[in-house]
């Protein structure tokens, strides 16, 4: 790596390796300082303006460069960083063909980890794991202990299934429900917000929208039924009343907000709403609650959040700008004291949280170091059905497949489906359904974003992998590995990255087969029955032209996949079975006939009135 500065090694002032160096946009070990970083605070004196920088001179040795105490030279003298970055590791090694086979762990032995876990925790920790192990399992390890505890679910169903769950535990937690959450499942309605002010706004309720919509829909609705939802609560009351309540489930946007009010009152003296004797449990947060870049939007235009001006970042590679998350936004302010624990199944996670906060403590002996797990019943399909121009077909096979008899989730992102590579995270109801789901490669805009978030130190074939290993393993383990009840699960990835897939993925798979590029002749033309959910999609693939042939099948399947959405998902689907189509009259041009019958067919008022 060329250095940026070349400045000779004069200044006798050192610093430790370890030593967490603060900049703008996150935390650094002095020890890994490996470009130039700017907004940097002085590690020496108390600094509260990030006004200094970080950078190697022509040997590689990392320093930083501060107006009042002039030159910091870190000294890497028997330095030994910690392992391999997880990037490092999947970019050339970790698991392959090979690998050992490893079986689910008993929930006793799982439980006697989890044990040893709670025993080497530090401040700050991450428990990594895989999908349905039974890492939230620690949070009644630690309340049968005494322990006061903030059990915190990306969102409010997620937080009434765990605090169901807890419940049945033998605990007795409190659920703090969102107003938006009571009101959609209290009047039937998703309240009316008002536009959001900055990226990170999540949309304040326009309460009196929201009560015109709750009368239409509900014409017998009384004035006290609306009472509980119309009352305001000052910004500053506290909650939960912790003389009475010692574990509490709640969303992380709401403990974000605490953990704000928690700052802001620690400065002026009050009670903390939090206080630092709490323990805080952040259950499975998503990868956007790590990062802080957000591509910028024209109609998003506030650069103030409560008067404190959002700065940008414009990268030298991408020619998108980016704001950056202001540090009060960002997880876990104000509840630095408090002892904390993050559980997570993704590699982007652990890297982000890793890079970002240096002094936290990973916690991975529930994951399989350098053997694959036993899935169950996995099988791995290679298609070129997964890129844009063609996947808009993949509902239509999907719809015959469950008119052969196949019970199944469809997951998949872009496709209009209820159930997708979002949303699936923390659904626990799909262990005793078969799932398929569709992996295709990132967006651009995924890429690049996260190309940025790691400073261009990662390439994007690996970003890309990665993220696609995270949405292939949170939707794998609805139904498999700790999870498998005997269901099958297909997956379906894009054949740029199905070998890349198949080495590093945690799981292993009873089959991964090409049927793009399979000899025709294996699968009969005629359409045989099928024995199991794989085999059948395998067959539709290869012979989607005989498929497409049969205009009267395809087009009953698309007008019976229309119906089963409405609203947006009901306009997406559409707009991607036309794009495919369009594309599918390109790849089989002696199909065009039965492909332009049902592309006029969907544009027919009458059957887009029937789909609605």
């Amino acid at each position: 790596m060329k250095p940026t500065k070349k400045i000779k090694n004069t200044s006798t002032d050192i610093i430790d390796p370890n030593t967490i160096i603060t900049y703008k946009e996150g935390k650094i070990l002095a020890g890994k300082i490996n470009r130039h970083i700017r907004s940097v605070l002085c590690p020496k004196h108390k600094d509260s303006n990030p006004s200094e920088f970080a950078d190697i001179n022509e040997k590689g040795i990392p320093f930083i460069s501060c107006k009042k105490c002039g030159t910091l030279w870190v000294n890497l003298e028997g330095y030994q960083p910690k392992s391999e970055s997880l990037f490092e590791i999947l970019s050339y090694k970790h698991r392959n063909l090979e690998s050992t086979v490893e079986r689910p762990r008993s929930q006793d032995e799982t439980h006697q980890l989890l044990h040893k876990i709670r025993e080497n925790f530090s401040l700050n920790n991450v428990v990594y794991g895989v999908e349905g192990v039974g890492k939230s399992y620690l949070a009644k390890i630690l309340c049968d202990t005494g322990i006061k505890l903030i059990f915190a679910c990306h969102s409010n169903k997620q937080a009434e299934e765990k605090f169901n769950e807890l419940n049945k535990s033998g605990l007795k937690p409190f659920l703090l429900k969102s107003k938006s959450y009571e009101i959609e499942k209290n009047f039937g309605i998703k309240p009316i917000v008002h536009p959001r002010k900055n990226p990170w706004d999540l949309g304040q309720i326009n309460m009196e929208a929201t009560i015109n919509l709750i009368n239409k829909v509900n014409p017998n609705i009384t004035e006290s039924d609306l009472s509980t939802i119309s009352s305001e609560q000052p910004s500053h009351t506290h909650p939960v009343d912790w003389t009475s309540q010692n574990l509490v489930v709640m969303t992380h946007a709401r403990l974000q907000r605490l953990g704000y009010l928690n700052m802001r009152e620690h400065t002026q003296g009050y009670t903390l709403p939090i206080p630092e004797n709490i323990v805080i449990f952040y259950d499975d947060p998503i990868l956007d609650d790590f990062m802080t870049l957000f591509t910028f939007h024209s109609n998003i235009r506030d650069r103030k959040i409560d008067g404190i001006s959002v700065d940008v970042h414009i990268p030298k590679k991408d020619d998108r700008i980016y704001y950056i998350k202001p540090e009060f936004l960002r997880f876990g302010y104000g509840l630095e004291k408090n002892l904390s624990i993050i559980t997570t199944t993704e590699l982007l996670i652990v890297e982000l949280i890793s890079r970002q906060r240096p002094e936290i403590t990973i916690h991975d002996q529930l994951f399989p170091s350098t053997s694959k797990l036993e899935g169950g019943d996995i099988h791995l399909i290679s298609t070129r059905l997964v890129w844009a121009k063609f996947d808009g077909i993949l509902p239509l096979i999907m719809e015959r497949l469950t008119r052969l008899g196949f019970e199944f989730e469809y997951i998949a992102n872009g496709q209009g489906c209820s159930t997708n590579l979002c949303n699936n995270k923390g659904l626990n109801s799909l262990s005793e359904l078969a799932t398929v789901i569709e992996i295709s490669i990132p967006t651009p805009e995924e890429t690049m974003r996260l190309y940025e978030q790691f400073d261009g130190e990662i390439e994007e074939r690996v970003i890309n992998l990665a993220l696609m290993l995270d949405k292939l393993h949170q939707a794998v383990g609805r139904n498999s590995g700790y999870r498998f009840r005997g269901k099958p699960c297909v997956v379906l990835v894009d054949p740029k990255y199905f070998r890349a897939i198949e080495r590093h993925s945690r799981y292993s798979f009873k089959s991964a087969i090409s049927p793009d590029k399979e000899n025709p002749k294996i699968y009969p033309r005629k359409q045989p029955k099928f024995d199991h959910l794989a085999e059948a999609i395998r067959w539709y693939i290869n012979r989607l032209d005989i498929y497409l042939g049969d205009g009267r099948k395809a087009e009953y399947d698309c007008i019976a996949s229309l119906r089963k959405v409405n609203g947006q998902q009901h306009d997406i689907r559409k707009k991607r079975i036309t794009i495919s189509l369009k594309n599918l009259v390109k790849r089989y041009p002696h199909r065009e006939k039965p492909l332009n019958r049902l592309l006029e067919k969907l544009q027919d008022p009458k059957v887009n009135r029937q789909a609605a």
